[in-house]
């Protein structure tokens, strides 16, 4: 309530406040609440979302990504911002340490953020990225769910995720003997 009646000047005062101590603010079940909200209020001053973003780019987002509560505020960052300039140190830490993230029980979830929400080349470098690791993230007992992601969702066609397909398709024998990959063979039936 207080974010909804702050000024411009206040809201910018509050971000610089918060910024030491923001990546315990995003880890804390209440704090990654108002971080949402916050979002939720500056998507659109370019300014205060620049400030914002900065913030978390100079925390440990990695970590913030993998965090059960943490990564709730990547999600919402990314689903309100759609602005390649302002949510791209998202995507480029994905990038950057995608097997670590993607092998992470709640950084799954924002790389299926990232595909759903990302602009095309964004949502092309990651997809390139699961198809080059497609093994390690099948055999994965969270990186599978990303696998599944993509077979079931409306965000994604076919045609992007052909290799993966592929992947599957000439493996399948194997796949299927493997405790996480079996899961996927499943979801494509």
């Amino acid at each position: 309530v207080l974010l909804d009646v702050l000024s411009e000047e206040n809201l910018s005062n509050f971000i610089i406040q918060i910024t030491p101590t923001i990546y315990q603010i995003c880890i804390s079940p209440h704090g990654t609440r108002v971080m949402q909200k916050l979002i939720e209020k500056l998507f659109t001053s370019v300014f205060l979302l620049n400030k914002l973003s900065f913030a978390l780019a100079n925390s440990n987002l990695i970590d913030i990504m993998k965090d059960p509560y943490g990564n709730h505020i990547i999600q919402k960052f990314l689903i309100c911002i759609h602005d390649p300039m302002k949510n791209g140190f998202i995507i480029d830490t994905v990038v950057n340490n995608f097997l670590n993230i993607t092998n992470s029980k709640h950084g799954v979830c924002v790389v299926q953020k990232c595909v759903s929400e990302g602009t095309k080349e964004q949502k092309e470098k990651v997809l390139s990225l699961i198809t080059s690791n497609i093994y390690e993230i099948l055999t994965d007992q969270f990186g599978n769910y990303v696998i599944q992601y993509l077979l079931t969702s409306t965000d994604v066609n076919l045609l992007e995720i052909d290799g993966i397909l592929q992947y599957i398709l000439d493996n399948i024998f194997a796949i299927c003997k493997m405790k996480f990959s079996a899961n996927v063979i499943e979801k494509c039936f």
